[in-house]
């Protein structure tokens, strides 16, 4: 199958052996882009870690942006996993945390149907980046959205249990809660586990 890439000066220079996005049939495949302008730049008024809104708004950006290259939109991603610092900042009084900054700008660009997400806290390559999100879009294919009774309620702007496309099933990051959203076995590996693989099998 012959696949597409995308180089183009829209976007920030590639600083590894990566492409930003690549093209094969219908499917489209996102590097964990981050929030670096077209010049190298991180934005914002406040430099580096301070301004989570712009990193988050100039790294859906540069989705959006690979995605039209390519032949696609934000409304044909059907899985996204997105990492957040470790230094994650907890929310205080009057000032969201980063991953609640992160949703509320995420849900503004990803509308209804959304897609699959799985969001991690993990170390980024810079110290001042925020935020990285991968994709995977299919374009010209109908999806069918994933949700039950029985999973844990929808409470982040993502499907619920995943995204369905053809024979392809996309799931969103379970963890262990049950149908009520309350979490199951605090403490407990093998309690939690257990939870976790139910919440995917009903969805399967």
């Amino acid at each position: 199958m012959a696949k597409q890439v995308v180089t183009s000066d829209q976007l920030y220079p590639v600083y590894g052996p990566y492409s930003h996005a690549v093209r094969a049939g219908d499917m489209i495949f996102l590097h964990g882009t981050v929030g670096f302008d077209p010049q190298g730049r991180l934005p914002g008024d406040t430099p580096g870690r301070a301004d989570m809104v712009r990193q988050c708004e100039q790294t859906i950006a540069n989705m959006t942006t690979a995605l039209q290259l390519l032949g696609g939109s934000l409304q044909d991603v059907v899985k996204v996993r997105a990492f957040l610092p470790q230094h994650c900042r907890p929310a205080r009084a009057g000032q969201q945390s980063f991953d609640e900054t992160f949703d509320e700008v995420y849900g503004r660009h990803f509308q209804p149907p959304r897609p699959a997400r799985a969001a991690l806290q993990q170390s980024l390559f810079q110290e001042d980046l925020l935020v990285e999100s991968e994709a995977i879009a299919i374009v010209n294919q109908p999806k069918r959205l994933m949700v039950s009774d029985a999973l844990p309620p929808l409470r982040r702007p993502y499907a619920q249990g995943g995204i369905l496309v053809g024979d392809l099933l996309f799931l969103r990051g379970f963890t262990a809660q049950d149908q009520h959203g309350d979490l199951v076995g605090r403490g407990d590996m093998r309690a939690q586990t257990t939870q976790t693989f139910a919440n995917m099998a009903i969805t399967l």
